[in-house]
């Protein structure tokens, strides 16, 4: 949106469940962010070009076919989309054509278009009917079931992120829940059984450490619930590379199961003299925590010498610019340092958002002398 008013463009933004709806509040419903089914109701009939579908509506046959469609319902005396949605399904295809059904199913909210470049994923699941009482004999069954799912996945060259495990109980009176399922956000995705099977066996058996199955187990589920990319290439005869790959994503994704996603990361070593920095990290597995982590980020436009800012209480100030900043949010500390023996320095990077709309890469230099001030601009976000 700073973007647009700097170009003098007057937007409005509107957050829907689909592309659709949310074209259609923007246009007619500029700033409510929820408006009521009475409203939808009210608006005129043309705002069917929209709830069918922004982007169709662009080729001239589609635009032609909801134009006829518009024109046969005002001869009908229908003005509203309300008025549009009492009438009667069952008349809707001889009168309308399939884009009428379609056009009612939609603002009834039963299906939604998709867009180009989004196409719904398929949900992976298996399940099996068993007889198991511990986690060894589940085991051996979602073994079977993890290598069914596995090879499906190595066809759409795409490799587990997310899975779901599911199991329903003996239908005893005794307990009162007879289902019970985890969820397990992968580190790693895995493309194999060999190294998601050991991942979900340590999670199920530590929850059932604290929680014993309390009947026989009757049928399993195993779903993959999100994927990622995966290596889509024939296995290699003569090298080991891609096992040898598997077993460490299997071993890095149990290691940050069991001891946290900030401590562990793959590293790639890097030719540099000082040992404790001749490697980078090549995968760190802390998740992205929305506005939160910016570590890793740059700038768009970094400032050939940084410049020297005050902190006046709040209120950030630049001396020789004339000019102020209200922080209404910092982002870090980031901290970077060089080597001793050529370009010593140690700074901590803050990302400011500010009240004038700009985003600022600030450090603080931890090794301020008697002669120089300790923050600096470095850079702005654009």
């Amino acid at each position: 949106m700073l973007i647009a008013r700097r170009f003098g463009l007057n937007i409005q933004v509107a957050v829907a469940e689909s592309a659709a709806r949310a074209l259609t509040l923007a246009r007619v419903c500029p700033g409510r962010a929820h408006p009521g089914a009475g409203e939808l109701h009210a608006l005129s009939i043309h705002a069917l070009f929209d709830f069918s579908d922004p982007f169709q509506t662009l080729e001239p046959e589609c635009r032609r076919e909801i134009e006829a469609i518009i024109a046969a319902l005002e001869s009908l005396g229908i003005r509203t989309i309300g008025e549009f949605m009492s009438l009667p399904s069952s008349g809707l295809a001889s009168r309308f054509g399939k884009m009428g059904l379609e056009l009612m199913s939609r603002l009834k909210g039963r299906s939604e278009p998709p867009w180009p470049g989004f196409y719904p994923a398929e949900l992976i699941s298996e399940e099996a009917d068993t007889e198991c009482f511990d986690l060894e004999s589940l085991s051996f069954v979602l073994k079977g079931l993890i290598d069914r799912a596995m090879a499906r996945l190595r066809g759409r060259a795409e490799r587990a992120a997310s899975v779901r495990v599911g199991i329903e109980f003996e239908k005893w009176s005794t307990i009162e829940n007879h289902v019970r399922e985890w969820k397990i956000a992968l580190p790693v995705p895995q493309g194999s059984a060999a190294g998601l099977l050991p991942i979900v066996q340590e999670y199920l058996g530590f929850d059932m450490d604290r929680q014993a199955l309390p009947a026989p187990v009757q049928k399993l589920i195993f779903e993959v619930l999100e994927t990622a990319p995966g290596r889509g290439a024939q296995r290699d005869f003569f090298s080991k590379q891609e096992e040898e790959s598997e077993v460490l994503d299997s071993l890095l994704g149990r290691l940050a199961q069991k001891l946290g996603d900030r401590q562990v990361f793959k590293a790639r070593p890097v030719e540099r003299y000082a040992p404790e920095g001749a490697y980078v990290r090549e995968h760190d597995f802390e998740r992205e925590a929305g506005e939160g982590s910016f570590v890793g980020r740059r700038p768009t436009r970094l400032l050939v010498n940084p410049e020297p800012i005050e902190k006046r209480g709040s209120v950030l100030a630049h001396s020789r610019l004339q000019k102020e900043w209200h922080p209404l949010r910092w982002e870090g500390p980031e901290r970077l340092c060089g080597e001793w023996w050529s370009h010593s320095f140690s700074r901590d990077y803050y990302r400011i958002a500010t009240a004038e709309g700009e985003m600022l890469w600030v450090y603080s230099d931890l090794q301020p002398g008697a002669d120089r001030p300790s923050i600096f601009l470095h850079g702005y976000f654009d």
